[in-house]
């Protein structure tokens, strides 16, 4: 078992020589305990470990420092985590394995966009941060599609329209009322369903109906 001071904070149990650099297997950080950690000659550190998730790949440099970056891989595909220093931006991207998935978050402490294009066209979906709005707007790659969304403790309202005709949905929250009212495209469907814990109302209207 090895013990020693280093400029990155103390490193204990075993130390080695790699062709990476020096493999430090536990080290004391500002942001934790960081096992499986590795010393490169530019002065970052990485951690590599298994997670239920796959290998979680952990760069960190000294708390000194300004950065902090976190990828993780994905079973399904590749899951890029990119996190920066806590009082800085927090960036987020993730892809999916259908196609292109970027999501960008910033730091909770301030705003919070979230950009997502869906892969069978254009789908963009901004979010605000949790202590102000939360406009979702979504567009449908066969057609127009708008989503708007607003955070859970507040109301929650949304929109959508069908690609095919006029589909229009609205919800709240599910602490208040709920409301659902959804058109059919090809003719008029009509319902609507009340909160669980109070009265639920179904109302349909068929085809045929005026």
């Amino acid at each position: 078992m090895c013990t020693r001071e280093t400029p990155y904070g103390k490193s204990v149990r075993c130390t080695r020589q790699t062709p990476y650099g020096k493999s430090m297997c536990t080290r004391e950080t500002a942001y934790g305990k960081i096992r499986g950690t590795r010393e490169a000659p530019d002065g970052k550190i990485r951690c590599t470990r298994q997670t239920p998730y796959g290998k979680l790949c952990v760069r960190v440099r000294h708390p000194m420092g300004n950065q902090l970056d976190v990828r993780v891989r994905h079973p399904m595909g590749k899951l890029c985590v990119r996190v920066r220093q806590p009082m800085g931006k927090l960036e987020v991207r993730v892809r999916h394995p259908m196609g292109k998935l970027g999501v960008r978050v910033r730091h909770p402490m301030g705003k919070s966009d979230v950009r997502v294009r869906h892969p069978m066209g254009k789908s963009d979906v901004r979010v605000r941060h949790p202590m102000g709005k939360s406009d979702v707007r979504v567009r449908h790659p066969m057609g127009k599609s708008d989503v708007r969304m607003r955070h859970p403790m507040g109301e929650l309202g949304v929109r959508v329209r069908h690609p095919m005709g006029k589909s229009d949905v609205r919800v709240r929250h599910p602490m208040g009322k709920l409301g659902v009212r959804v058109r059919h495209p090809m003719g008029k469907l009509g319902v609507r369903v009340g909160h669980p814990m109070g009265k639920l109302g179904v109302h349909v209207r068929y085809l045929w109906e005026n």
